[in-house]
């Protein structure tokens, strides 16, 4: 199948349908710099919300895919990962 005989996906662009078929059930709910500032807990009055943390990837697929596998190890140590302040200082 040509490319250009691909269909067009829901934001407009054309995917083969392989991978047409494994995106459309994926929710992209969770945002990994979102979830990584309310782990790491620097609050932002003027904003209302968690400050985002460099997760320290450089800005390349594969270094910023290697960064949040880090993050999700990091936050995943903890059973309550809200709590993780308050255990490191205790340590």
């Amino acid at each position: 199948m040509a490319r250009s005989t691909w269909p067009s996906n829901r934001y407009g662009t054309r995917l083969h349908p392989a991978a047409q078929a494994w995106l459309d059930p994926q929710t992209w709910e969770e945002c990994a710099m979102e979830q990584y500032a309310a782990f790491y807990g620097d609050w932002h009055d003027y904003f209302g919300s968690y400050t985002w943390q460099k997760l320290g990837g450089g800005h390349r697929a594969l270094g910023d895919t290697r960064a949040v596998i880090r993050r999700l190890e990091e936050m995943a140590a903890y059973p309550n990962p809200f709590n993780h302040a308050e255990e490191t200082a205790a340590a």
